[in-house]
């Protein structure tokens, strides 16, 4: 068996066995999900990897927009866009939860369904 020293402030020499059974019993969980609230479940979700911005460009969430409003996707049809936009905002407001829906573009090839 391997002992692994840390230092305490360093005059103390601490080993890793020692912090283990001294907080073994915090350590427990009961489950393990995607994104829990629950103190006594790990929760595996690390939040998004993102860097909020001061200023939004605008111009760069509009073409996006458009694209998913008049272009392939919804072609103009409103009810389709909005039915979309929505389920991508439940999706990235609601991290880890299932939708219990998905979206199925189909289409011929090489027409923007990516």
């Amino acid at each position: 068996m391997y002992i692994i020293r840390l230092w305490d402030d360093g005059k103390k020499h601490i080993i890793v066995q020692d912090i283990f059974e001294k907080y073994s019993g915090q350590y427990v969980v009961e489950g393990i999900r995607f994104n829990s609230d629950n103190p006594k479940v790990f929760n595996s979700f690390q939040g998004y990897m993102y860097e909020k911005l001061e200023q939004v460009d605008e111009s760069k969430i509009d073409m996006f927009i458009n694209d998913l409003k008049y272009g392939t996707i919804a072609g103009g049809n409103k009810k389709v866009f909005e039915y979309i936009l929505n389920w991508i905002a439940f999706n990235a407001q609601n991290a880890g939860q299932k939708t219990r829906t998905a979206i199925i573009l189909q289409g011929l090839q090489r027409i923007g369904k990516n």
